[in-house]
């Protein structure tokens, strides 16, 4: 199958957007087709927040028939969004010509309005494990705590730190280690726009535990 090439954008607030076909099994090939759309034209859409983390992109999606390649990150994500149904998303890493220096630049500039115009923006956070359902569980509690006595009770010391001894006793400090909070372009992502939620292998975690804990995170 022939290498990608993308075409190059007729409007300077143009983006391109991608339409993820959806699987019916996890491992199954990523595809995708790709179309210009005007910024300005108001299209609906959803927005990727991820963390590159310096990887290479190596991993294949068919996109119109050729072969586009990716990061393992984006990957990882596309994967497990797309078993919900097809999607019209925007993905950095798919919808800029990377080649293109003039491009990148241009469509840097229109990435405010980017995720501010997305319907919802999508933050992945990596594939699941046992640190982050704790973390997912404990953010629900925090989430909830101000109409459950019982759920005062179990997060209040936490929240303190009068129960953190140690990194093994932070239920929700490893999840705030992955790599999407250390970079500032994907907390910038997020403010853009009012409607986040987060995806970590099809757990979202609340946004209002989120908002209380992002003055203490940034």
């Amino acid at each position: 199958m022939a290498s990608y090439k993308h075409i190059p954008l007729a409007l300077s607030r143009s983006i391109r957007l991608i339409h993820l076909e959806a699987a019916a099994h996890l491992t199954d090939g990523l595809r995708c087709t790709l179309a210009e759309v005007a910024l300005d034209s108001n299209p609906v859409f959803k927005a990727l927040s991820y963390s590159w983390d310096a990887q290479t992109p190596s991993h294949p999606i068919e996109c119109d028939g050729a072969t586009l390649l990716i990061t393992q990150n984006c990957m990882a994500a596309l994967r497990r969004l797309r078993s919900m149904d097809d999607l019209t998303l925007w993905i950095d890493g798919i919808c800029i010509d990377q080649t293109s220096i003039a491009e990148r630049s241009a469509q840097v500039a229109l990435m405010r309005d980017i995720y501010k115009q997305a319907a919802e923006v999508i933050v992945w956070l990596g594939e699941e494990d046992e640190p982050s359902k704790r973390a997912i569980g404990c953010l629900e509690d925090i989430a909830l705590m101000s109409v459950d006595k019982e759920r005062i009770e179990r997060c209040l010391p936490i929240l303190l730190g009068l129960q953190v001894k140690k990194d093994s006793d932070d239920p929700i400090g490893p999840l705030f280690k992955r790599s999407w909070f250390s970079r500032m372009w994907t907390i910038q992502e997020w403010l853009c726009h009012h409607n986040s939620w987060y995806e970590s292998s099809m757990e979202a975690f609340l946004s209002l535990g989120f908002i209380w804990l992002l003055p203490w995170i940034c």
